[in-house]
């Protein structure tokens, strides 16, 4: 999102969704999957299974995070009846408070158990004499709503294996007992105060915050939606934006490229909210939605998509055919439904190109110039009737808070 000026007192707001070409993206954080296991892994001694605990690091301390359970069975014999029982505890010990609540639905291997979750697995066959070790049982995800304190600076798992020894290993008395091993893993909170990450999970809400200009994304996901990666970011942008106007420099990077395709609508549409330094509440806003496929006609100068681009004032080419550069902003003109050109000035002659077949696009939309697109509202709950919308108060007088309304994200920009 860049505040700019183009005719004073208008000032011009820039959203970049997903990935943004041709101006500088914030700085998406980067989730990593960290694998801990009991050691060593496989045992020395007992039954040789190993258990895999797979944190996802770098997310939000408020909103959803992802933990894999998995099973590995470096023995001959088969592993019977084996479960996993995991629990946390806030990172410093004596932080908190720390809140984690399993999210609904559950694996229906899995149930809350006290204070942690227990999963139970299918019997896992042994290597068998030609076998190549290990034979390792489905992966269990789990996911968890989690709030927790500022002073929480991460969740300390305990994943804790069994499995019944099998008599033909010799059980004392001849009854099966428990063979347990344990695996310990810190899965660390995100620490950029410009970006935050979470999985977006079915039937909650959800909203990433960045310090800079107080700026945030809100939007809800509806029940039953298959969970999601949310990235958000912001950071000083381009200087010099779309048109040639002039930018103030803020931008804001979303990343929903998970969500299923109907994950957003007028009826739930996303919200990105900033604070910016203006007298006027005289803005519009660029959005450059996520690209999508085009297909480019030398012969006629034309772009074909099944993505209107009607609507666009511009449009930016993450690959282009030769004679157009990628990475570059031109105006959209002579726009169908389904096809458009392209020119290097509002209203321009159409360009011409030498290269036939398919590419990738960004449309590139201004919003609130029109009296249509605009709205009063920046309560999550009580969205406008239309879409794209936005909505600019004064804070003080010299801010405004900026509300951007939109169902284009993810799979379903255009």
């Amino acid at each position: 999102m860049t505040v700019r000026t183009r005719f004073m007192p208008l000032i011009i707001l820039l959203l970049a969704v997903a990935a943004l070409s041709g101006a500088s993206s914030a700085s998406l954080p980067t989730i990593t999957a960290t694998l801990h296991q009991n050691s060593p892994c496989p045992p020395t001694s007992g039954r040789q299974f190993c258990v895999d605990l797979t944190t996802h690091d770098g997310l939000a301390r408020n909103g959803g995070i992802e933990v894999d359970l998995q099973l590995e069975n470096w023995g001959g014999s088969t592993l019977t009846n084996p479960k996993i029982v995991l629990s946390w505890a806030a990172d410093p010990v004596g932080a908190g408070p720390l809140s984690l609540q399993l999210a609904s639905p559950a694996p229906s291997s899995c149930s809350t158990s006290g204070t942690g979750v227990s999963c139970s697995f299918a019997n896992i066959p042994g290597v068998g004499a030609n076998g190549t070790p290990p034979v390792r049982s489905p992966v269990v995800q789990l996911f968890f709503t989690v709030a927790a304190d500022a002073s929480v600076t991460g969740v300390n798992f305990t994943a804790t294996g069994t499995a019944k020894e099998s008599c033909n290993d010799g059980c004392p008395g001849g009854a099966a007992q428990l063979e347990q091993e344990i695996a310990t893993g810190l899965m660390p909170f995100g620490t950029d105060p410009n970006s935050s990450a979470s999985v977006a999970l079915g039937g909650n809400p959800l909203t990433l915050n960045a310090a800079l200009n107080t700026s945030s994304v809100k939007f809800a996901v509806p029940a039953g939606t298959t969970p999601f990666l949310a990235k958000f970011a912001a950071s000083q942008g381009p200087t010099t934006c779309f048109g040639g106007i002039t930018c103030t420099g803020l931008l804001l990077d979303t990343d929903l490229s998970g969500s299923p395709p109907s994950t957003f609508s007028i009826g739930n549409q996303i919200l990105w909210v900033a604070t910016i330094n203006s007298t006027t509440t005289n803005v519009d806003a660029f959005h450059y939605y996520d690209p999508v496929g085009v297909t480019a006609s030398a012969q006629t100068k034309t772009f074909t998509s099944t993505k209107s681009f009607a609507a666009c004032d511009g449009v930016n080419f993450v690959t282009a055919p030769a004679g157009l550069n990628a990475n570059q902003d031109y105006f959209v003109v002579n726009a169908t439904a389904t096809s458009f050109q392209v020119a290097s000035a509002a209203n321009g002659k159409a360009l011409s190109f030498t290269q036939s077949g398919p590419f990738s696009a960004s449309c590139i939309r201004v919003i609130g110039d029109q009296k249509a697109e605009k709205t009063t509202s920046c309560d999550p709950l009580n969205p406008p009737s239309q879409s794209p919308a936005l909505d600019a108060a004064k804070l003080t007088n010299s801010t405004v808070q900026v509300c951007l309304w939109d169902t284009g994200n993810g799979h379903i920009g255009y």
